[in-house]
């Protein structure tokens, strides 16, 4: 279509063929109806600006030759053939609410939601099923209806009445807590009107009245405070939320649930134009169910692109109170900070397991900084690095050291630094979760004598090594530097940090240790090893008892090193 061609253009030849004037209006006035924007809103917006505005939904196809989106005349033909207006209206609601679902993934094709395949197949669907019951089998394959045996005489009601899903939903979760996966749904369990009598009586007792509006007797009352009216007028037009239609009724529901008082922080036009990105049925509003920290102000300090966005940072705020400070600590909150939180909501957000999603919640910022940085991103191995660090030992022998080398900075780790949980990520080696160098990474967090040692240029990691220290047979003190792992793999290209490693070597005689090595035995050796000190073969290592003190743990100490200071 043309930038210049208009939602309310007169129709093109293709479609006066086939209907009348009084026949295409009715057939134009649905499409409107079922859009994400009203006949006012229309007023001057072109297809595409709407389609930049919102995602793809069903408008009348205007060029006879591109049926990848849009409905062709002849589809809407056979669609009133069998369906009165209203029942199409009433379809097309539905099939714009689904976008984004599952029943409408399987009907893309090339990047595009082909309508004419998913019509087609309504029409199939209906040669052995009333047309409601067809609807409301959409509905119930994209909710968390999918998971119960639904009863033919609910999947019509949900047909006729979507918003139903939303009452079965609430029905089950308060009357029925235990209702178990595949239970079959019956008529009695859309009755929403015990419901509602126990939701009044809860808000009465909350806040000391009771809302008129169902959908806000069935909101959070504990995240409701009447500041929010006027904010609410603001984006819907009126205070008085139960005159506000049906749909708006539904959403200020959702934005209780979801914000409460942080609304506040958000710009009213921002969220207006936001709520017409999303369906009821969508994956993100169907899932809001927590309580909200009713504390505005939350949200002030950050670049918040989006509402799902905002209801995302709002949701993992709240569940983890040790990132919530740290985030009101910063002085300014930057578009990475804000990545770190929307990884950390779909980590969370993915983990079934009740223990791990508890002990997940426990990890603080600078974890989650780290696995981010390194595109750590298997939902075990967090698990994993997380139980590692938590259970890590909170005592070490090994001295904590920092230095400067050109432009890198350098430091032996403590023991609380999550930093050496992704160092075998940073620098693409085995000291990883699930390979040979996985013991490595362990024994640097539960040994005492064992720990890390980083080498960085602007918070990044360029080289890094599993160290370990031990007395030998003979009373010497060895600090090791097991192996050195460097990008690039060319100690020779980076002289600051073959340096860097000389330097902390001196350091550590300085803090006692009779020796300094670094193991050679590894296939990732890099080039220039040898300008770090003298070459030992496994003779010298046995003979002066230079191996690692830990049995059982990879390392590339035992036949090769390097001594980059002291004597023995």
């Amino acid at each position: 279509m043309g930038k210049k061609e208009k939602f309310f253009v007169k129709p093109k030849k293709i479609w006066r063929k086939k209907f009348s004037k009084e026949e295409l209006k009715e057939i134009w006035d649905c499409f409107i109806e079922a859009s994400p924007f009203s006949k006012e809103e229309w007023k001057g917006k072109s297809l595409l600006k709407a389609f930049d505005q919102t995602r793809q939904f069903i408008h009348p196809e205007t060029d006879k030759y591109d049926d990848t989106v849009g409905v062709q005349p002849r589809q809407m033909v056979l669609l009133r053939k069998e369906l009165a207006n209203k029942d199409i209206c009433h379809l097309f609601k539905v099939l714009n609410s689904l976008v984004g679902s599952r029943y409408i993934s399987q009907f893309i094709e090339d990047g595009f939601i082909n309508w004419e395949r998913i019509i087609d197949n309504i029409l199939e669907e209906m040669k052995n099923n009333s047309f409601f019951y067809v609807v409301g089998t959409m509905i119930c394959k994209t909710s968390s209806l999918i998971n119960f045996n639904v009863s033919k005489e609910v999947v019509e009601l949900i047909g006729r009445e979507p918003s139903k899903i939303s009452d079965i939903e609430e029905v089950l979760k308060l009357t029925y807590p235990n209702f178990q996966r595949g239970s079959e749904i019956k008529i009695e369990h859309t009755n929403i009107k015990k419901v509602l009598e126990n939701r009044k009586a809860l808000w009465k007792k909350t806040k000391g009245f009771s809302p008129q509006s169902k959908h806000i007797l069935l909101a959070n009352p504990n995240n409701f405070d009447k500041k929010l009216l006027p904010k609410i007028e603001e984006i819907f037009g009126s205070k008085q939320i139960a005159k506000l239609p049906e749909e708006d009724q539904f959403w200020v529901r959702f934005l209780i649930n979801s914000l409460g008082l942080n609304l506040l922080d958000l710009d009213s036009e921002f969220v207006k134009n936001q709520l017409k990105n999303l369906y009821q049925e969508s994956s993100l509003v169907r899932k809001i169910s927590n309580e909200v920290d009713l504390k505005e102000g939350l949200l002030k300090k950050l670049p918040i692109s989006s509402l799902s966005q905002a209801i995302e940072v709002v949701s993992i705020l709240n569940e983890f109170p040790y990132i919530r400070e740290q985030i009101k600590r910063k002085d300014k909150v930057l578009k990475n900070d804000m990545e770190i939180l929307s990884f950390i909501e779909r980590v969370v957000s993915a983990t079934q397991d009740k223990r791990r999603k508890e002990f997940l919640i426990k990890m603080d910022w600078n974890f989650w900084f780290s696995l981010h940085r390194y595109r750590v991103l298997d939902h075990n191995d967090i698990f994993r690095l997380g139980d590692l660090y938590e259970n890590r030992t909170k005592n070490s022998t090994i001295p904590h050291i920092k230095g400067k080398k050109g432009e890198y900075t350098y430091e032996i780790l403590k023991k609380d630094n999550p930093l050496g949980l992704i160092l075998g990520y940073a620098t693409d080696c085995c000291q990883v979760i699930g390979n040979e160098g996985e013991s490595c990474l362990r024994r640097g967090y539960d040994r005492e004598n064992s720990s890390f040692f980083a080498v960085m240029k602007k918070n990044r990691v360029y080289a890094q090594s599993w160290v370990w220290e031990k007395v030998t047979s003979n009373g010497k003190r060895i600090f090791c530097f097991d192996s050195i792992e460097v990008l690039g793999k060319n100690l020779e290209a980076s002289k600051d940090i073959l340096n860097a490693y000389k330097e902390v070597s001196k350091k550590l005689i300085e803090e006692g240790y009779d020796l300094v090595i670094a193991g050679a035995d590894g296939n990732t050796i890099p080039k220039g090893m040898d300008m770090l000190g003298k070459y030992k073969d496994s003779d010298f290592i046995r003979a002066f008892d230079l191996r690692s003190p830990f049995q059982g743990t990879y390392s590339d100490a035992e036949n090769e090193i390097y001594i980059i200071e002291g004597e023995i």
